[in-house]
């Protein structure tokens, strides 16, 4: 069984980030969703910090390659259970954390965010079937926000 020790992340990088100014119900949401097939041993996560208040606030999405040993072959609910718990999701907070309150500082909006990562809501990244389902569903995630 995959433990959460055992998984790393690796490759991150910022997929995405906006800020504003203005009046917003406070509010902080984190979601982490991971591919649902493995690929030599490692599942791409894609994690999407939401942070607003009075000030004003943004969002960021994130992604890293998170990896575990070859003699692991985790289900997605297995591996899904590892994650909850894992350095790698931290660490995909901490980038989140940092750059989000980065691009908010240029709007003047600083709005608070905890050093710990919030309670995350989990979901399997689903696939596209062709390049005009992939363009929509671009377009879907940037309407919602997420």
């Amino acid at each position: 069984m995959l433990q959460s020790k055992e998984l790393r992340a690796s490759s991150l990088a910022v997929i995405s980030l906006q800020a504003r100014r203005g009046f917003s119900e406070p509010n902080v949401l984190w979601s982490v969703d991971y591919a649902p097939e493995p690929e030599d041993h490692r599942r791409v996560v894609f994690a999407t910090l939401h942070a607003f208040d009075e000030s004003g606030g943004g969002y960021t999405t994130v992604a890293a390659m998170v990896e575990y040993p070859e003699d692991c072959d985790p289900s997605s609910e297995e591996f899904e259970n590892a994650l909850r718990d894992s350095e790698a999701v931290e660490s995909l907070y901490d980038l989140a954390r940092t750059v989000l309150r980065t691009v908010c500082a240029t709007v003047d909006s600083i709005p608070q965010i905890e050093t710990e990562a919030p309670r995350a809501e989990y979901g399997q990244l689903q696939k596209a079937n062709n390049a005009d389902e992939a363009d929509s569903g671009a377009a879907q995630i940037e309407e919602s926000g997420k």
